[in-house]
This record gives structure tokens, C-alpha cells and sequence, in this order.
């Protein structure tokens, strides 16, 4: 397995590396172009969440950002000391009624969900984790590369 990651303090332009340093090892492994693609929607929304919502306490934190890449799998764990954010505890938006009738919030979450092929959260030593998979396209005698 091969994995890099970045540390974010809350500071814009910590969090714009993240893109680059996705983009960056996916050329470096050969990547599925639309799988990446996916990721970079996924880790905005969580970054984004997360910068917004856990840095509202106006205290420091740290966000790591670890990608990994298998065989048939691309990975992102991310892992935040803000205040304990389990994702899976926000209800299903509605998306069946219009959009003026809708609740705000979750949409987000649903989104992520739906472009990953797996989503965990767990609270460990004080920290949130989300870790978000999504498969590969690998051909034959590949190592995770399209």
C-alpha cells in the first residue's frame, strides 16, 4: 500500500493543498480519472464540513488527511479533533419534495455516500475518523491503474 498525508490547521490555503496532493498522487499511481474525480467531490464536502462546523468554536484544531492507494482501492482517512460529528447519525434528506420544502442540512452527507462505494466513522482516542473508499478500475495485471 502507498499513502501520503497532509495536515490542515484551519488556514485557507492548508486546505487547498488537498486537491493538489490527491491530484498529484493519482498521477504518481496511475489512477482511475473518474474515481479520483469522486474523491475530490467527497473530500471537499468533508473538509468544507468539517472547517466550517468544528472550527466554529473559534479554538485550534487539526485535520489530517491520509490517502492511500491498494490494488483496487483508493482511500482517504480523515481524521479531525473537533467536537465528536458522527455522519451517520444525520437523517436521509428528503429529495422527493421540493426543493422549498426541503430541511436544510444532509444533502452533503448523502452525497458523499452515494459517490463512494464505502463510508465508516469512529470516534478513536478523542479524534473523529471518516475513512472513504471508492473501488478502482484495475485491468488485467494492473496495480490499480486504468
Amino acid at each position: 500500500m502507498r499513502r501520503v498525508t497532509a495536515t490542515i490547521t484551519g488556514a485557507g490555503e492548508d486546505a487547498a493543498r488537498v486537491p493538489e496532493l490527491l491530484d498529484d498522487f493519482a498521477r504518481a499511481h496511475r489512477l482511475d480519472a473518474d474515481a479520483v474525480a469522486d474523491m475530490q467531490v467527497a473530500l471537499d464536502e468533508i473538509l468544507s464540513n468539517i472547517l466550517v462546523n468544528g472550527f466554529a468554536d473559534g479554538r485550534p484544531h487539526r485535520i489530517d488527511v491520509t490517502l492511500a492507494v491498494e490494488r483496487d482501492r483508493l482511500t482517504a482517512e480523515v481524521e479531525d479533533d473537533c467536537a465528536p460529528f458522527d455522519p451517520f447519525t444525520v437523517p436521509p434528506p428528503d429529495v422527493g419534495s421540493a426543493l422549498m420544502d426541503r430541511r436544510v442540512g444532509g444533502l452533503g452527507v448523502h452525497f458523499v455516500r452515494s459517490l463512494m462505494n464505502d463510508v465508516r466513522y469512529a470516534r478513536v482516542d478523542g479524534r473523529n475518523r471518516l475513512v472513504l473508499t471508492k473501488l478502482l478500475a484495475v485491468e488485467d495485471g494492473g496495480d490499480g491503474v486504468a
